[in-house]
């Protein structure tokens, strides 16, 4: 009889694709998790092989799932999902870095909320040299409000935990949305239930100044923001991001 390993409470969902050093750097954030029940569900959405970086991190708990091709971010999430052992569901962005004391400031918070998420700090970085220069760091945090929410997102996908149970009510990550599913996900939850905030970073937001990450506006995104406003009766909205919001915060600041 095979003695299969205990399930984790948490599965952190950590998409990636061909950002090796990024990926290294949030799977130091992981390993130094003061809150050890977890698993990381890794999905390679069609880039290089990550199966030698991750014999850095033998003390992981990690499932990969190494796609052929390309799906897309929002499909590798819902590939991740399919696997996830845990009974709760946090994410990580490839180049994002989560806390120590992340999972478990959140999952001492859920109680009988739907979700729960924390404050961050973004980080805007260099990458052109490693390791990468921080040449500006803010503090990104809001109280939650349904109101505020029909508006803008500002809670970035890793700063958040919920019970996986949700998807079975809910359904998966909108696949037809290829921006915004984080956006989606959330006032699909916050119509559903209660939503926390937890008033303390725990998670660094990366911004690469190189032009990695940093969102631009394009024809897809803008696609993916008329379907969300569609989808959720939602006011005419501008495109957006994290880091526009934190500069528009202070111009308006200012």
């Amino acid at each position: 009889m095979t003695n299969h390993p205990p399930s984790p409470l948490v599965s952190v969902l950590v998409p990636t694709k061909n950002r090796p050093q990024k990926l290294r750097r949030c799977l130091q954030g992981l390993a130094r998790q003061s809150f050890q029940d977890f698993e990381v569900i890794l999905v390679n959405d069609g880039g290089s092989s990550v199966a030698t970086l991750l014999s850095e991190f033998a003390g992981l708990r990690v499932n990969l799932i190494e796609l052929d091709h390309s799906e897309g971010l929002v499909k590798a999430l819902n590939h991740g999902l399919s696997l996830a052992g845990g009974s709760l569901i946090a994410e990580c962005d490839d180049d994002d870095l989560l806390l120590p004391h992340h999972l478990a400031l959140l999952v001492s918070s859920l109680g009988s909320h739907h979700l729960v998420y924390s404050d961050s700090v973004l980080s805007v970085l260099d990458w052109r040299v490693l390791p990468p220069l921080e040449l500006k760091r803010e503090l990104f945090a809001y109280d939650f409000s349904l109101e505020l929410l029909q508006t803008t997102n500002f809670v970035p996908r890793p700063a958040r935990l919920y019970p996986k149970v949700l998807h079975e009510q809910l359904g998966l990550y909108d696949p037809e949305l290829s921006h915004h599913d984080d956006w989606d996900w959330l006032l699909r939850v916050a119509n559903f239930g209660s939503v926390r905030r937890v008033p303390e970073v725990s998670v660094e937001i990366c911004v690469d100044l190189s032009g990695d990450n940093l969102s631009q506006p394009n024809s897809e995104r803008r696609l993916s923001l008329d379907r969300l406003i569609q989808k959720h009766g939602l006011p005419p909205l501008p495109e957006t991001d994290f880091y526009r919001m934190l500069l528009a915060r202070g111009e308006k600041a200012n």
